[in-house]
């Protein structure tokens, strides 16, 4: 299965949550030969007033996460979708075709870790609906992972500015949607740069419009959730946006 990891944050029955996920799972999701889940919950010893771990228990939850990855997968055929860590807690989710050896499997794991309270739990989810409801990121997080990878990949070549002109896309399926859409934007300090119409796809009219901002992730990723809503309302998708840079400065864009 191929796999494309990331984390995000999301609050979780109250609580403040950190996932790491296996993003690149949906596309085989489900997987009729994987119906069964198997949940190891593991409980931390020193969380912070967030239910989250500090930096160095972190450190001994990835050793553990390791040990767990040799001892489970392997003699069990289990596909490891991702871990959810929030109110002191740290759960895991592999997907197998059957629980047989499951349990002796995570408590072997354990064992290099007798210092840490833990729980099994195992249930049938053939539909893999807690991959697809819970740790598989809603749309304005899968746009956070995105723009934090943009504004990550700016910094690392000294490209990321204070503010500079930045570009975004989106689609409509009308000239008449996407219109809305601008005028809407406009309010806001946006102007029109462009937009192209291809018949090939549902939503065939684009718009590109652009506005100096802030392109740290905090700042840039609020305009783009905003922009991303005011899309959806008009029928719309929003794609991504790119700073714009000298014609010698190849930038990420997404």
């Amino acid at each position: 299965m191929p796999e494309q990891w990331d984390f995000y944050f999301r609050t979780i029955s109250g609580a403040p949550a950190s996932l790491f996920v296996n993003l690149d799972a949906k596309r085989a999701a489900p997987r009729k030969d994987r119906p069964h889940l198997i949940h190891p919950c593991v409980y931390l010893r020193n969380p912070g007033d967030d239910g989250l771990p500090g930096a160095e228990e972190s450190a001994v939850l990835e050793s553990l996460e390791e040990q767990l990855l040799r001892a489970v997968p392997e003699p069990l055929g289990a596909l490891y979708v991702g871990r959810v860590t929030s109110a002191g807690r740290r759960v895991f989710y592999f997907y197998t075709s059957s629980d047989a050896g499951a349990r002796e499997a995570v408590q072997r794991a354990m064992e290099g870790f007798p210092a840490y309270r833990y729980d099994y739990g195992d249930r049938n989810d053939a539909d893999w609906s807690l991959y697809r409801e819970v740790l598989y990121p809603p749309p304005v997080a899968l746009r956070w992972i995105k723009d934090r990878r943009i504004v990550d990949a700016l910094e690392a070549r000294g490209d990321l500015l204070t503010e500079c002109d930045v570009r975004h896309r989106a689609c409509f399926p009308s000239s008449e949607t996407r219109a809305a859409f601008v005028e809407e934007a406009a309010k806001t300090g946006f102007l029109v740069q462009g937009g192209d119409v291809n018949a090939e796809f549902p939503r065939s009219h684009a718009a590109e419009i652009i506005r100096r901002d802030r392109v740290d992730l905090e700042s840039i990723h609020a305009v783009a959730a905003d922009l991303m809503a005011k899309a959806e309302r008009h029928g719309g998708e929003y794609l991504g946006w790119e700073a714009d840079r000298p014609a010698d400065s190849k930038q990420p864009a997404g």
